[in-house]
C-alpha cells in the first residue's frame, strides 16, 4: 500500500509533464512565416525582416533622363516567396543605390505573349531579349546571387568589343548560363532569343535545360560554317544524352572546340575565377575584398550558423549549398544611399587574397582531372 501510494504522486506528475509536451508540440505561431525548421539562428527581429520583403520594394528605377543605363536583372517566377532569396536580393538592392545601378525584378507572366516557353530556364532568356532594348547594358543573375563587396564595378567585367560576355563556371567546365553581361544590339537580342527558342530543339530524354542548350548554341554560332563534322559529333553526344555524366562530356566536346581562347567576335567568356560571381561553397564562403564581388547560392534553406570563429576554407557543412551569412545583421535599405560603400561585415569569414587563391588552384587541379576524364567518355559515342 505504501508504495502504491507513493506512486500516485509520481504518475500525476508524468501525466502533467506529458500534457505540457503535448501542448508544446502542437502549439503554432500566431502567424505564417515564410520558412519553418531550420532558420540558422537568425533572431526573431531578421526572420521579420526576411517575412515583410516585397519585390517591388527592391527594385531601384532610375530616372527616365538617364541615358546609357545599366541595370542588373532578375527573373523570378511570381510564386517565389521574397524570403527565399532574401539575403541575395537585398544585398544586390543595396548595391544597385549605392552604386546608382537600375535594378529589376521581373515575372515570366508579364511577359507570356512574347514568352510562351514552357522550360523555366530559357524562357528567362527570352524576357532578358525582350528587356534588353531598354537598357545600354544589363547584368543578368540568377536570384541567388548576392553581392558581398559592394566597392566592386560592373564595368570592371566589361569588354567594349564584346556584346555579351559570359564565364566558366569554376566548379566544373561549363560556361555558365545564370549570370551574363550582356550589351543591347540587334545581335543579342536575337542570340538571347535563340537561346530560349532552344527549347523546341532540347534532346527529347535528359538535355540539361539552358546549360545544355547554351552550349549547342554556342557551337553552332561559332563552328556551325567551318567545324561541321567536330559540331556534328559534340551534338550527337547532346542528342543522347541519359545522365548528368553524358552533358558533361557533351560540355567538355563543345569547350574542347572553343580551345584556349576566350573571345569569338562578339561573345567573350571570362577564365576560371575571373568572373564577377563565384560559388560559395568553394571556400567555405570565406572571401576576399581584394578579388570577390559576388557570391552564388545564398538561399535562406541552406544558411547555417557555424561554430567557433576558426573556420577552415574547407567546405564546413556535408552539402555544397550550405553557406554562412558574410554580414553582421540585415540589410536597411533606408542606409542604402549612393556612395555608402560601407558594409557591416562578420570578420571570421574575410580571408587573405593569397589563401583564397591557393584553395582556387587546388580546386582547379582537381576539377581539370575530371574534364579529361569526361573527355574520355567520348570515346564511347565514335
Amino acid at each position: 500500500m505504501r508504495i502504491r501510494s507513493a506512486a500516485r504522486p509520481c504518475m500525476a506528475v508524468i501525466l502533467i509533464l506529458l500534457l505540457v509536451l503535448v501542448i508544446v508540440q502542437h502549439r503554432r505561431p500566431s502567424r505564417t512565416r515564410a520558412f519553418s525548421g531550420s532558420n540558422a539562428g537568425l533572431s526573431e527581429e531578421e526572420m521579420d525582416l526576411l517575412d515583410s520583403i516585397k519585390f517591388e520594394d527592391l527594385e531601384n528605377i532610375l530616372p527616365s533622363s538617364v541615358k546609357h543605363k545599366t541595370a542588373i536583372l532578375v527573373v523570378i517566377e511570381v510564386e517565389t516567396r521574397p524570403a527565399f532569396y532574401g539575403h541575395a536580393l537585398t544585398s544586390v538592392a543595396c548595391y544597385a543605390r549605392a552604386q546608382n545601378y537600375e535594378f529589376r525584378i521581373l515575372f515570366p507572366t508579364n511577359f507570356s505573349k512574347e514568352c510562351r516557353h514552357k522550360d523555366v530556364y530559357l524562357r528567362r532568356h527570352c524576357v532578358v531579349a525582350h528587356i534588353l532594348p531598354q537598357y545600354h547594358t544589363i547584368l543578368y543573375i540568377d536570384a541567388d546571387m548576392g553581392v558581398v563587396n559592394p566597392k566592386k564595378r560592373i564595368e570592371e567585367y566589361m569588354d567594349n568589343d564584346a556584346e555579351i560576355i559570359f564565364f566558366d563556371r569554376f566548379y566544373n567546365w561549363e560556361v555558365a548560363a545564370g549570370s551574363y553581361i550582356v550589351r543591347n544590339t540587334q545581335w543579342t537580342q536575337k542570340f538571347l532569343k535563340d537561346l530560349a527558342d532552344y527549347e523546341r530543339r532540347l534532346p527529347r530524354q535528359y538535355h540539361g535545360t539552358d546549360n545544355g542548350a547554351l552550349h549547342a548554341l554556342l557551337g553552332e554560332v561559332l563552328f556551325g560554317e567551318d567545324r561541321k563534322s567536330e559540331l556534328n559529333f559534340c551534338l550527337r553526344i547532346y542528342y543522347n544524352l541519359l545522365i548528368p555524366e553524358d552533358l558533361f562530356t557533351f560540355e567538355a566536346c563543345i569547350r574542347q572546340m572553343l580551345g584556349m581562347n576566350n573571345k569569338w567576335g562578339k561573345i567573350k567568356i571570362l577564365k576560371k575565377g575571373t568572373a564577377w560571381v563565384r560559388d560559395n561553397w568553394m571556400t567555405n564562403t570565406k572571401w576576399s575584398p581584394e578579388r570577390d564581388f559576388m557570391m552564388h547560392n545564398w538561399k535562406i534553406t541552406q544558411l547555417r550558423k557555424y561554430m567557433g570563429s576558426d573556420l577552415p576554407l574547407m567546405l564546413h557543412g556535408p552539402s555544397k549549398g550550405e553557406w554562412f551569412l558574410p554580414f553582421l545583421g540585415m540589410f536597411r535599405l533606408d542606409l542604402c544611399t549612393p556612395g555608402n560603400l560601407t558594409w557591416n561585415y562578420d570578420p571570421n569569414l574575410i580571408e587573405t587574397t593569397a589563401k583564397i587563391e591557393r584553395k582556387l588552384q587546388y580546386l582547379y587541379d582537381r576539377i581539370e582531372r575530371d574534364r579529361i576524364k569526361s573527355l574520355a567518355r567520348m570515346i564511347e559515342y565514335l
